[in-house]
């Protein structure tokens, strides 16, 4: 949501998706995969409350460079108070439904005759 971009802590300066592009090395649809991908991946970490270890040794899974996956967690551990605060205020939480029912038997139908089913 545009709510959260505009507090996002874990944000990085836009010069450096502008380096990626002009120099030839990602496509603008590249980076905004990356963006979208990076993002989910802190959400989710957050909303879980990852610890930065964990995180850390899931990115390397991921096939992210150790450096990189270390500059990921050191962000997420700084950034992640503030973070999770965002998170919280942009989230939608609707109270859980009222739902009642009922079934309802039909014993005889004028048409049908005897039919006892529900």
């Amino acid at each position: 949501s545009s709510g959260i971009n505009a507090e996002w802590p874990l944000r990085p300066g836009y010069d450096v998706f502008t380096k990626l592009i002009d120099n030839g090395m990602f496509s603008f649809s590249d980076v905004k995969a990356l963006i979208a991908g990076l993002t989910f991946i802190l959400q989710s970490a957050l909303r879980h409350d990852v610890e930065p270890t964990s995180l850390d040794s899931e990115l390397q899974q991921l096939g992210f460079p150790k450096e990189h996956a270390g500059a990921l967690t050191k962000a997420y551990t700084d950034h992640s108070q503030k973070a999770r605060e965002v998170l919280r205020k942009s989230s939608l939480r609707y109270p859980p439904p009222s739902v009642t029912w009922s079934v309802d038997y039909v014993a005889h139908s004028s048409k049908y005759g005897k039919i006892e089913e529900p």
